[in-house]
């Protein structure tokens, strides 16, 4: 059979064209399809390879955000009452009495606490027996004082032995809020050497001191206009003092929401079947690296303001011939321990801010 343009025309070859040229439709499809998929477990296995790699370094982070904080309530919480350590913020080291003016300085402290007295709920306590418990606390050789946020403990020779021999150091410790406010140490001291000297029951020293502690803070805040630079400056002190363990709890408090942030990142990039939010990853991690560095400028600003106000009260007292107070030292295992801490809490920031440069979780793939 022949067509209009005169070639021969076979209606079985026809047949076999159009069966070839479907078959090498088919199989380009197929061809076209396997490539395809070829491709998206390519991108899932790129997926899954960068999400652990993620996961892992968000959680060796997250090991290293977990220390500033243990390290520092391993601080903090120490020095107290229930405590069988004391790890102290700073010392305060006393001195014995070597003038008159010291004398009649504690004269004076013993009238303002015997005034005290007759506002709380105990016995009003004698001015000579507040006088004689001052005098016997003051001329024990070299006491020292250690002091923390939420207690203190007070440290002396027991037998006047060498001072380098610690085992003859007696130790004794007590709970007390705002514990770095010195005004407040030393009156509860004096109050629990005087109550504890009665033989009372065990739980009354502790009570009836913290008592005279809450009225003599209450006094001592409206006295923020006293033309006394000692009277002044110890109110200033305690509101000082009161607001750095503010700021202490309110930097704990960020780290930890920061800690469990980006563990909760961690989860979700570890979970995480399809693709992840690169903004919503980002956001989260830029807010818990917000947290961490307030926190730690924080610890700083407080650290610094915190030792400024002391050096200005040890003025105040040199000032007054008031030799009582010898000095104090602020490079304890504390400030090493917070040392420590802080500069964990530096590397974890600068970490945190490579990780987000580096965006691991972002899979790129180039065909």
């Amino acid at each position: 059979m022949k067509d209009s343009s005169g070639s021969v025309f076979s209606p079985k070859k026809g047949l076999e064209d159009s069966l070839k040229n479907k078959s090498s439709s088919s199989s380009t499809n197929r061809s076209s399809y396997s490539d395809e998929k070829s491709i998206e477990h390519a991108k899932e296995q790129l997926r899954a390879r960068s999400y652990y790699a993620t996961f892992k370094i968000l959680s060796t982070i997250s090991l290293m955000m977990f220390l500033p904080p243990m390290l520092s309530l391993f601080v903090d919480l120490s020095c107290m009452g229930s405590s069988d350590y004391c790890v102290p913020h700073f010392e305060m080291h006393m001195d014995t009495l070597k003038t008159e003016n010291d004398r009649y300085i504690l004269q004076h402290i013993a009238k303002g606490i015997e005034i005290i007295s007759e506002r709380a709920d105990t016995d009003t306590f004698p001015l000579e027996r507040i006088e004689e418990t001052l005098t016997g606390l003051a001329n024990k050789t070299g006491t020292v004082y250690k002091l923390n946020h939420f207690g203190y403990c007070r440290m002396e020779r027991g037998d006047g032995s060498s001072q380098e021999n610690t085992s003859d150091w007696f130790e004794e410790c007590h709970t007390l809020f705002d514990g770095t406010d010195v005004p407040s140490v030393l009156l509860k001291d004096v109050v629990y050497e005087m109550e504890s000297s009665r033989e009372l029951d065990i739980t009354s020293p502790e009570k009836d001191s913290n008592q005279m502690v809450s009225i003599f803070r209450r006094q001592l805040q409206k006295s923020h206009e006293s033309s006394n630079k000692l009277i002044y400056y110890s109110s200033m002190g305690l509101s000082f003092s009161m607001a750095f363990v503010i700021l202490k709890i309110t930097a704990i408090v960020f780290d930890t929401f920061a800690l469990f942030l980006v563990f909760g990142v961690a989860l979700h990039v570890k979970k995480k079947t399809g693709a992840v939010s690169n903004s919503k990853v980002k956001g989260w991690l830029t807010l818990a690296t917000g947290c961490l560095l307030f926190s730690s400028i924080v610890q700083l600003l407080t650290m610094i303001f915190e030792r400024a106000y002391h050096e200005d009260l040890y003025q105040i007292l040199t000032e007054t011939s008031f030799s009582f107070i010898h000095h104090f030292n602020y490079f304890t295992s504390g400030t090493v321990i917070h040392i420590i801490g802080m500069s964990a809490q530096v590397m974890v920031i600068i970490s945190m801010f490579l990780l987000i440069s580096a965006k691991p979780w972002v899979v790129k793939v180039v065909l």
